[in-house]
């Protein structure tokens, strides 16, 4: 509508795992399980364009992310982490809510771009160290906490000639476990 756009999309997700036992010996290494998981997620999309070079962007929307097979179900040390996984069958699906907005402006030799976002997910998947320690390694379990991630995003990229780009880019993002309010790990 004129400088106006408006974006709208919905899907439904869906995932079904199923997981056998593992022994060794008398050793149960991997209980068998069985998970499925769905949501339907969308967006909302709206930009304004206050001239060709300028415009202003605003989104809004929800995600869904299942957990997957490493998060569920890991039981020995991770080599290329150094640590000692460990999973949870009973791990919820992530759930969250995000907002952005932003500027972006463009002409033959500058683009520019600066906005922010915040993000609440619940449910939020992450290794923690449980102070533990199996066969010389730290143990990390996975576990969900409510968190808060927010952030700003900027870019500037020159291109005097065709062939050559500078290119700068900023981000900075805070997540957070939104009952304690102290930062999320990794």
């Amino acid at each position: 509508w004129g400088s106006h756009s408006v974006n709208a999309g919905a899907r439904f997700d869906y995932r079904k795992l199923n997981s056998k036992r593992l022994m060794e010996g008398d050793e149960l290494i991997f209980s068998d399980f069985s998970n499925s998981f769905s949501n339907v997620s969308g967006g909302l999309g709206y930009t304004y364009e206050f001239s060709e070079q300028l415009s202003f962007t605003a989104n809004a929307g929800s995600a869904f992310r299942a957990p997957n097979i490493a998060e569920l179900s890991s039981n020995g040390v991770h080599e290329g982490a150094f640590r000692y996984e460990i999973g949870d069958t009973n791990l919820k699906p992530e759930q969250s809510y995000q907002f952005d907005a932003g500027f972006d402006f463009q002409t033959t030799t500058v683009s520019a771009n600066i906005g922010g976002f915040m993000n609440y997910i619940d449910n939020f998947i992450f290794y923690s160290n449980s102070g533990e320690m199996i066969d010389d390694s730290p143990v990390y379990r996975s576990i969900q906490r409510n968190a808060f991630l927010r952030g700003l995003e900027a870019s500037l990229t020159l291109h005097p000639v065709e062939f050559l780009h500078f290119e700068n880019s900023f981000s900075y993002t805070r997540a957070t476990n939104r009952a304690t309010n102290m930062p999320l790990p990794f």
